[in-house]
């Protein structure tokens, strides 16, 4: 193989292998005790501490209608560099943050910006439910991220709990393909039957 070729490979290795770009689809439905996906007012119940229930605004499911997020995937359990928006009540706003749910118990997870709400925080803790604020890789689809969090840092359990917004959101990682990558795997098959054409020769 020529060094030109070699270290070409060698710069378009770091984007394909060690970030993978991903596509944050949302969905709505129930699971484990926590439903998705709406942003709701603090305002009505309290729950462990962590916000009070009020009035929810649906988070449309972004599949086909312009809207979505996208990430950079460690492979692991961290995405970072989350970007994109939401259609919430039908309105579009612009999202940013970064997740990693490696962190340990009652360790926070990450945070995500919503345009006009504030900044959402997420803490490694159930909240009382089975699939809060856990990754999911495998199961019951693949991919699935499960965010329960609130514009305010959480209180003691009993605690009436600030002015704020709560969200519960989720949503399915799903690859996007990369052209570094497919030119990656072109330039290999390139060089692969390269070699075979020379042994002939």
């Amino acid at each position: 193989m020529s060094r030109p070729l070699l270290l070409l490979l060698v710069l378009l290795l770091p984007s394909s292998v060690f970030a993978l770009p991903v596509r944050l689809d949302v969905f709505n439905g129930s699971s484990g005790g926590m439903g998705f996906s709406s942003v709701h007012e603090t305002t009505g119940c309290e729950l462990n501490g962590y916000w009070r229930c009020g009035p929810s605004t649906p988070i449309a499911a972004t599949a086909g209608t312009g809207f979505g997020l996208t990430a950079n995937f460690d492979g692991v359990s961290r995405f970072d560099q989350i970007t994109g928006s939401l259609s919430i009540g039908g309105v579009s706003h612009v999202v940013s943050g970064a997740l990693d749910f490696g962190v340990a118990a009652g360790q926070q997870i990450g945070e995500l910006t919503v345009q006009g709400f504030g900044t959402f925080l997420f803490v490694n803790d159930r909240h009382g439910t089975a699939i809060a604020n856990t990754w999911n890789p495998t199961a019951p689809r693949t991919g699935d991220l499960y965010l329960w969090g609130q514009t305010f840092a959480p209180t003691a359990p009993g605690a009436k709990p600030p002015a704020g917004w709560g969200i519960d959101l989720g949503m399915s990682a799903r690859p996007i393909p990369e052209p570094s990558a497919a030119l990656v795997f072109g330039l290999g098959a390139l060089l692969v039957g390269a070699n075979r054409r020379r042994g002939r020769i």
